[in-house]
């Protein structure tokens, strides 16, 4: 067994510890369903009967077909700001999901913390001026037009961080083309078919769509304020 760990920070809700535990088994259970096809096919020597054994098959009945030793485990909580939690599972399913989870938010993480330090920098402006333009206000008459200037100047700043949002969005989008692309060269799926039939593509569409729920449920924490530089600090160690 191996541990994953991740760092938090400021309060949690119950409701974002549950999106927590959803994201990482959603991304875990996936490498999981990979791993007991692929065993189960170097195991069987009836190609028929091998063909039959799906990884969508396998995920959507996960704990029948798991063993107890390979399924995911809370391993600590400590619910702090600092803070720690971590996950125990099959060595070889943390170390994909650890992959997995680092060079996404190694590509996403990065821009999305950056728009949201501009967005509070420019906020901060925002609320300076329009504090500005109060004073001014409350000062004088003659000030008023000063003063509406400035709150016109809050207010372009306030737009202007509308549009940074959008850049979140774009890496989204973005995520999920990375996400199906990992799916077409990670080895334990691409080489199960014939990449041009229909069987591949419908659980490409499941098992990316999983995959994208886990990392998605992850960045929004992340922008929260609830992890702290999860693509520099989830932990892989031995038990």
């Amino acid at each position: 067994m191996e541990i994953i760990e991740f760092k938090t920070a400021a309060d949690w809700t119950v409701q974002e510890w549950d999106s927590c535990l959803v994201s990482v088994s959603n991304i875990y259970s996936v490498f999981l369903a990979m791993g007991i096809v692929n065993e189960y096919e170097r195991n069987v020597t009836n190609s028929f009967s091998s063909g039959r054994l799906t990884i969508v098959k396998v995920l959507e009945k996960l704990h029948d077909y798991a063993d107890d030793s390979t399924k995911l485990r809370i391993h600590k909580v400590n619910m702090a700001s600092p803070g720690d939690f971590s996950f125990k599972g099959s060595c070889e399913i943390i170390k994909e999901t650890r992959k997995f989870i680092s060079e996404f938010f190694g590509l996403f993480g990065k821009t999305t913390k950056m728009t949201d330090a501009e967005i509070g920098i420019n906020n901060a402006t925002a609320i300076r001026i329009e504090a500005e333009a109060v004073k001014l206000m409350a000062e004088a008459k003659k000030n008023e037009a000063e003063a509406t200037k400035l709150l016109a100047e809050a207010d372009e700043i306030k737009i202007q961080n509308e549009g940074r949002k959008s850049i979140i969005i774009g890496d989204k989008l973005k995520m999920m083309i990375n996400v199906i692309k990992s799916l077409d060269d990670n080895p334990c799926f691409r080489e199960r078919y014939n990449q041009d039939n229909g069987e591949y593509n419908r659980e490409k569409k499941i098992l990316s769509e999983r995959l994208f729920e886990g990392l998605n449920g992850l960045l929004t924490l992340e922008m929260n304020g609830r992890l702290i530089d999860i693509y520099k600090n989830i932990g892989l160690k031995d038990e």
